[in-house]
């Protein structure tokens, strides 16, 4: 295994890895190591690349998600709008809306 760097990986490298790996996913990991320093003139390993992707993908899964807020259609329709909070899918609240209240950004559900 190489050792440890002392640098770690800037923002833009992390919001962009998933995405380039994913147009790059033909390629082995040593292909991949070798065409990152290509694109980018930073040097990659292989322990690296796949390290830092698990570690983003870990830590999508375990962050909280914001709440949603959704506007129901049957509650419109009967001029009685309402908000719907949902966490992870789940409907935690629901608020009337005042009437005129535009729901266009809302999520309809």
């Amino acid at each position: 295994m190489s050792p440890r760097s002392a640098c770690g990986w800037p923002e833009w490298e992390e919001k962009n890895l998933l995405s380039w790996l994913d147009a790059h996913r033909d390629l082995s990991w040593k292909a991949l190591s070798d065409a990152y320093y290509e694109e980018y003139q930073v040097d990659r390993s292989v322990e690296s690349l796949r390290g830092k992707k698990y570690h983003i993908l870990r830590m999508q899964r375990l962050a909280p998600k914001s709440p949603v807020v959704q506007a129901n259609k049957s509650d419109q329709a009967t001029c009685g709008a309402r908000w719907s909070i949902a966490v992870h899918g789940q409907l935690c609240q629901t608020i009337p809306l005042s009437k005129g209240t535009l729901t266009s950004g809302f999520k309809q559900f």
